[in-house]
């Protein structure tokens, strides 16, 4: 359809113009160094994707890498405490998704690094008193 071809072409022009790609491989490469540092936390399995795609991956023990009970319901609890504090994150299973747009900035890579962190650390310390882990 001649409406369809006209706005992909415009959307095409738009991300050149900006530079979009540029800047996703950019902020990407800084979300990824960001995230990394989730690994240190102790229900944290795995950080993995690459630039704007991005997952975490929560486990109850590091070591075996053994997965936590589906009834603590890890990955929505942790969205739940993101979404309260203006992030949004896709819980899937065991793991919290990440799919930010493309024109992300760093400043937008520190609050989303340091509000996941900070949701992994309150809810691993109510599953410590609930004795989940």
């Amino acid at each position: 359809h001649p409406i369809a071809c006209a706005v992909a072409l415009k959307n095409i022009e738009i991300i050149e113009r900006e530079d979009l790609l540029g800047n996703a491989a950019r902020v990407g490469d800084y979300l990824e160094q960001r995230l990394a540092g989730l690994s240190a936390l102790p229900i944290v399995g795995d950080v993995r994707g690459r630039r704007l795609m991005m997952c975490v991956e929560y486990v109850a023990d590091q070591k075996t890498k053994a997965k936590l009970p589906d009834e603590a319901n890890i990955s929505k609890r942790i969205s739940n405490e993101c979404e309260a504090h203006g992030l949004f994150v896709r819980p899937i299973g065991h793991l919290d998704v990440l799919s930010p747009p493309l024109i992300m900035t760093k400043q937008e890579v520190d609050f989303v690094a340091d509000t996941l962190g900070a949701a992994i650390r309150k809810v691993t310390d109510e599953l410590v008193r609930e004795k989940v882990i």
